[in-house]
């Protein structure tokens, strides 16, 4: 719009419809009389055009003197706005008081979040930030984050880092957990078996070994002592010592482990047919609401979407384009021999997430174990390997020992 339109508009324009002999005569008529004409029209026997609100009375009175008749079609600009608004003060008010309103509620915090919690439990870190003041409700303008972070650290001395953002009406309280280094295990120790086997190889650098190459061991077994028995004392008078150390040492197994997959005999198929569909949201803090909404008789879609957000006094305020493609869906029959291979895939890559730390893979074997009824292909993988099946176990000395406890 034109700065003279803006004028214009500020002053006030009335459209007006002016039928009567010869109409053209009319304009030259109010551009005699120094009335501005603007928009100027012909539809058939009738003429429009668009005038400034002190010009409606001259032109009146130009059409009962030379008989012509004038319609008032429209009027615009912000005289008769205001006159309006006169007449209905009460709803300026009322949306005066409505701002008024969101700004006072946007000043105070109505959502807390705590991210980043492992050990530590939320709640711990919640009632640390209400005692330095944060809390529902409470007024952000009283708030000082610095002192807040500082207080939480010196609360909770799990805690490596602290954050606090107030967007909005919503405070998030990011923490980091402070990284213990595990404790190295000191004192009389067992090496255990971590898993059943059976022994291969075996070395022994400190303790008493109780088992020997070729034993069958279960998880938790003892495979090298701690207590390590002595004789002390003269030929006539030998007494055994039991002495206890850190086990220390090697113990290889044959262990096994299985691996499971499946695949279907039928396998689904996915297609888009053409059709699109779009939907468009604004999402807010208080809810969502869809500006647009999709054909919600496309029930089978892909989606597509694009999000754009800004800030608001009353946090992030986001507009959402979502476009539905919608899609068929079909089966299609799979081979016996395609869905054996991809079971069996299945199950050797399950198999190599358990046989890791395994130093040498001695044997492996494909099972199927689905039966002809089946709509799947079920595989079982199972391996035997060679690993060190031995971990440190803390002796207690209570439990192993109460008559010396």
């Amino acid at each position: 719009m034109s700065s003279n339109r803006w004028i214009e508009y500020l002053g006030g324009i009335i459209t007006v419809r002016v039928w009567g002999p010869y109409p053209e005569k009319i304009i030259n008529l109010a551009l005699s009389r120094g009335i501005y004409l603007s928009d100027v029209e012909r539809d058939g026997e009738y003429l429009s055009f668009s005038i400034r609100r002190n010009a409606i009375k001259p032109l009146e009175n130009l059409g009962e003197e030379f008989g012509y008749e004038i319609e008032i079609l429209k009027k615009q600009g912000l005289p008769f706005y205001s006159r309006v608004l006169r007449e209905r003060w009460m709803l300026i008010a009322g949306g005066f008081i409505f701002v008024l309103a969101l700004y006072i509620l946007s000043s105070f915090v109505w959502y807390l979040e705590i991210r980043g919690t492992v050990e530590v439990k939320p709640t711990q870190v919640a009632e640390s930030v209400a005692r330095h003041g944060l809390k529902r409700w409470a007024f952000k303008g009283g708030l000082d984050k610095t002192r807040i972070e500082e207080g939480i650290l010196q609360d909770i001395p799990q805690l490596f880092y602290a954050q606090v953002d107030i967007k909005g009406v919503k405070a998030v309280v990011k923490v980091v957990e402070k990284i213990f280094p595990e404790e190295e295990m000191s004192g009389p120790c067992h090496v255990v078996a971590g898993r059943g086997g059976i022994i291969e190889e075996m070395m022994v650098l400190d303790g008493n070994p109780l088992v020997k190459i070729g034993d069958t061991v279960g998880a938790g077994n003892i495979l090298i002592s701690g207590a390590v028995t002595t004789e002390s004392g003269e030929s006539e008078g030998i007494v055994p010592v039991t002495n206890l150390v850190r086990a220390r040492g090697m113990v290889k197994a044959r262990v096994w482990y299985e691996g499971y997959g499946e695949a279907p005999l039928m396998k689904e198929i996915i297609t888009l047919t053409g059709k699109r569909t779009e939907g468009i949201t604004i999402e807010y803090p208080g809810g969502k609401w869809w500006l647009k909404s999709p054909d919600q008789r496309v029930t089978s879609f892909w989606v597509e979407k694009k999000t754009y957000e800004v800030g608001s006094p009353w946090g992030k305020v986001a507009l959402t384009r979502e476009v539905r493609s919608e899609t068929l869906k079909s089966t299609e029959e799979v081979s016996s021999a395609k869905a054996l291979e991809t079971a069996t895939n299945q199950a050797m890559e399950n198999l190599r997430k358990l046989t890791g730390q395994a130093e040498r893979v001695i044997n492996t074997q494909v099972r199927k174990i689905s039966s002809p009824s089946e709509q799947l292909i079920r595989v079982k993988v199972e391996a035997e390997v060679l690993e060190d099946i031995g971990k440190i176990q803390p002796i207690n000395i209570e439990q192993e020992w109460p008559q010396t406890y």
